[in-house]
């Protein structure tokens, strides 16, 4: 994780920055069920899951302890996931083959993408120093998209069905208006 706040004066006013970007890494990882004694095995194995996001906010804020007061920012992210997994199922040997396959291996790789951006304020009018009143506004719009991949190949003794692939992806945006 990496991230900084780096705050200046600009005028009488403060100039917020707030930076981040987070990296995780998980894999190899493998999984291994035995559905009856040492046969009709269940492997899976993850090679890799990467994640990875960046975030930047902008803010500029008035003086505070004012009869008037406002904050006004810019916020951005973005985030990818990428994930590779491998299943393996290895049906008992000892049955006839054909028709009980040798084995059945699925290989999938998916990715996605999320990234929002959003605009924001916030004042606040001092009416006595015990009473405030706040108003806000927040405009957000968010997209996210998705890809994957998954190709499958059932094994018989002494032949292999042609691969079976499925691809599908898609997309997705929403914008939204909140007030305080």
């Amino acid at each position: 994780v990496l991230s900084s706040t780096l705050t200046t004066k600009l005028g009488r006013n403060t100039l917020t920055s707030i930076t981040a970007y987070r990296k995780r890494s998980v894999g190899p990882n493998e999984v291994s069920i035995d559905m009856s004694e040492g046969y009709d095995k269940v492997r899976n194995y993850t090679p890799y899951q990467d994640v990875k996001q960046f975030s930047q906010e902008l803010r500029l804020a008035s003086p505070a302890k004012q009869p008037f007061e406002y904050v006004v920012g810019l916020f951005y992210a973005d985030s990818d996931v990428d994930r590779r997994t491998v299943t393996t199922i290895l049906p008992n040997p000892v049955l006839p083959s054909p028709p009980v396959p040798r084995s059945i291996a699925t290989d999938s790789v998916e990715h996605a993408n999320l990234t929002t951006k959003a605009l924001f304020g916030q004042t606040t009018f001092r009416l006595t120093e015990a009473t405030s009143l706040i108003t806000g506004l927040r405009y957000t719009s968010d997209s996210v998209s998705s890809d994957y991949n998954q190709s499958s190949v059932v094994s018989f003794t002494g032949f292999s069905t042609p691969a079976t692939v499925k691809i599908a992806s898609g997309s997705a945006s929403e914008t939204n208006f909140s007030g305080k």
